[in-house]
């Protein structure tokens, strides 16, 4: 039992006598309407479990942002299995379930808007497209006091798209603690899509080009594809891995190769990689590898991107969409989107994406993107140089150390 005029160590205080000193009038401040020495507090909902990047984002802020405020995680709004986690960091995000704060505690929605009306109610997310869709704005505009954005081109189109609520840039990172380079590893083995000897489980050798997605049309592998044939159908020693997570590339609902030769009649040598990674393991595949090449068609920030970056890895990508907030064709190797349109279908994988622009890859792009693999393939020494560029400038200035005290401030400024 604590003593009076002492904090309980709930952080909650007993309240015990106290002697107050009269104040002039003019000099007298409004009492807080948050209890004294109550911590700052708040409510989070959102993915958490998988192996989203809202997932990653959610818990690398929350295990951040909990040092100094209160939080806890509320379930049941959005459903997912917990089961793509270890025991341990699943144990440390249930904890945070028991967690007891005010009704009044900013709530923070880390998801695409859900139509849950609150008093300090936020959301933090993300869209990919040049334009959003005009149902997602307004959720926002009719159900939340202001809006975090992961950069300033998320925050722009937004705003162009009718956004009428307030709203931040709330950048997110990578963990240079994990993601660092370091001594080569054999990669992991892996199954080879292409050529007379498809199906083959085996160890990439070589100069190995990797891409880590959830295999989609907006993660722009047929353009990938397309142009690592054209670029090193005649080199045996060149290879593309696709770390597509836990989802096989083959699904009957994408087919990357439709329109094209089929996997068995190209040369260039492609492998998929599946499975549940840690970070750790991420970061040893990443390392086993000489570049991180991509064509997606809208990111919203591009966290496997960004973290094989932290490898060390030189990058290729389109400059475009959220890239802008870290990329520039110093730090990185960068071709351009021919332009944007909406893609045929494309409500089949969200209902966000019906009917907006996505970025689109022609000749010009597909061209682009075969020169610079070869130059890198051709010039290891140089794209490690630009890499180690970029390297620097995610751990000096998108850390989750910076992401979550951004974070942490403004929680602190709406704080009831």
């Amino acid at each position: 039992m604590p003593m009076k005029g002492q904090f309980d160590g709930r952080g909650q205080w007993d309240g015990g006598p106290r002697t107050l000193v009269a104040a002039q009038p003019s000099t007298v401040i409004a009492p807080p309407t948050r209890p004294r020495g109550r911590a700052p507090e708040s409510t989070w909902t959102g993915h958490v479990y998988s192996l989203s990047g809202y997932a990653k984002m959610t818990r690398e802020l929350l295990f951040r942002v909990s040092n100094t405020v209160r939080v806890s995680l509320v379930q049941g709004i959005v459903c997912e299995v917990p089961n793509n986690v270890d025991a341990l960091t699943r144990a440390r995000i249930d904890a945070y379930r028991t967690i007891v704060v005010s009704p009044k505690a900013p709530f923070v929605m880390i998801h695409t808007p859900l139509m849950e009306k609150r008093k300090n109610n936020i959301c933090y997310t993300m869209m990919e497209t040049q334009k959003i869709h005009p149902e997602f704005i307004r959720r926002i505009n009719n159900y939340y006091d202001e809006v975090w954005l992961p950069t300033q081109w998320n925050l722009d189109v937004a705003r162009d798209s009718g956004l009428k609520v307030p709203g931040h840039v709330m950048n997110i990172g990578v963990n240079s603690a994990i993601f660092r380079p370091m001594e080569r590893q054999p990669l992991p083995p892996c199954t080879l899509l292409t050529t007379k000897r498809s199906k083959v489980c085996e160890v990439p050798k070589g100069f190995v080009f990797v891409f880590c997605g959830f295999p989609t049309f907006r993660k722009g592998m047929d353009t990938l594809l397309s142009a690592f044939e054209a670029a090193f159908k005649d080199d045996p020693d060149v290879s593309l891995v696709l770390m597509t997570t836990y989802t096989r590339i083959s699904r009957l609902n994408y087919d990357p190769w439709k329109g094209g030769p089929e996997p068995v009649d190209l040369k260039a040598k492609v492998y998929e990689l599946t499975g549940i990674y840690t970070d750790y393991e991420l970061a040893e595949v990443y390392n086993g590898c000489d570049c991180y090449v991509g064509a997606s068609k809208g990111e919203g920030w591009d966290m496997p991107l960004t973290e094989a970056a932290s490898c060390g890895l030189p990058v290729i990508a389109p400059l475009a969409y959220s890239h802008h907030e870290f990329m520039d064709d110093k730090v990185a190797f960068a071709f351009r989107p021919d332009g944007y349109k909406p893609v045929e279908n494309s409500a089949n994988i969200s209902q966000w994406y019906d009917g907006m622009p996505l970025a689109f890859f022609g000749k010009k792009a597909h061209d682009d993107l075969v020169d610079l693999m070869r130059y890198v393939k051709k010039n290891p020494e140089k794209a490690r140089e630009r890499g180690g560029l970029l390297m620097n400038r995610l751990h000096t200035s998108f850390s989750w150390e910076i992401a979550a005290d951004r974070v942490t401030r403004r929680l602190l400024e709406v704080q009831p």
